[in-house]
């Protein structure tokens, strides 16, 4: 933050929707920074228009402000130069954010705090509450969750592919019933189907890759048996910063029902677009 702000390190501009991972940050970051959250700050902004106090920074220059993507899909904001990187949310998840912030922090002269022994003991106090709060939102709420949460999954999908055949010639196709999905193009397949399991942190959504047409339901035999070229799972979670959410162990990142639509619909593309190139140079 500018110098003439020294009273706070960090200040976080987010939309509403976002809120819960603005305060993870806050949460994770309140002890060895001052930072500034406007929920937490409402007394501090009364009377003032909150969008133009945000505005006065870029007096300051862009050094003072690092933009952080939650969604890769979504548009940038015109007013951002090309030339400005954004912090993707999806690829680098919330411990590489938070480095990323104290970093920033650093370079521009906040003074990152040690912590304390009283420091560590509020910690710890408060990633106890929020994995009680986790355990308790999935015994209690989980199992209808996970259902609503796949659902979320399969009708962003259809969606997606939806608005993106509107920019293909060849479209692509889309079957499956209410625990499993298909998309196919002319060469390549994916499916995904929901394994809901006890405790509900084991459901999972399974992905899988194959080469060729699966069939849908309402299809016959295979003219070509499909190959199978990768799986994947994505764990059922409840995460403060994230809500309900799916777990990547592999990455060790999370994603929410429309980033994880927003991935399969992508890894669809990637893998036609690298068989059919395969294909080409043979």
């Amino acid at each position: 933050m500018p110098e003439s702000d020294q009273q706070y390190d960090v200040a976080i501009s987010f939309l509403h929707r976002d809120e819960p991972i603005a305060e993870e940050i806050h949460n994770r970051l309140a002890d060895q920074l001052n930072i500034f959250v406007y929920s937490k700050k409402q007394e501090e902004l009364a009377g003032t228009d909150g969008l133009e106090s945000f505005r006065s920074f870029l007096a300051e220059g862009w050094d003072f402000l690092l933009f952080v993507s939650l969604a890769d899909a979504d548009p940038p904001p015109k007013w951002l130069p090309k030339t400005e990187i954004r912090f993707s949310f999806q690829q680098y998840p919330l411990e590489q954010l938070l480095g990323a912030i104290k970093r920033r922090a650093q370079k521009l002269g906040g003074k990152v705090r040690e912590e304390t022994p009283v420091d560590l003991a509020k910690r710890v106090e408060r990633e106890r509450q929020s994995r009680y709060e986790r355990e308790r939102r999935l015994v209690n709420e989980g199992f209808a969750a996970v259902h609503a949460e796949y659902q979320s999954v399969a009708d962003a999908v259809r969606q997606q592919v939806q608005e993106m055949n509107q920019h293909l010639s060849a479209p692509i196709e889309v079957g499956g019933d209410q625990r499993s999905l298909t998309l196919r193009s002319s060469r390549v397949s994916i499916n995904a189907f929901l394994d809901p399991a006890q405790p509900v942190s084991d459901s999972r959504i399974v992905v899988q890759e194959w080469r060729g047409r699966l069939r849908f339901p309402s299809e016959g035999m295979y003219p070509v048996e499909p190959q199978r070229l990768a799986k994947k799972d994505y764990h059922f979670d409840c995460q403060a910063a994230y809500g309900w959410c799916w777990r990547d162990a592999a990455l060790k990142s999370y994603l929410n029902s429309a980033q994880l639509a927003e991935c399969i619909v992508k890894n669809l593309l990637r893998l036609h677009e690298r068989l059919e190139k395969e294909r080409k140079d043979r």
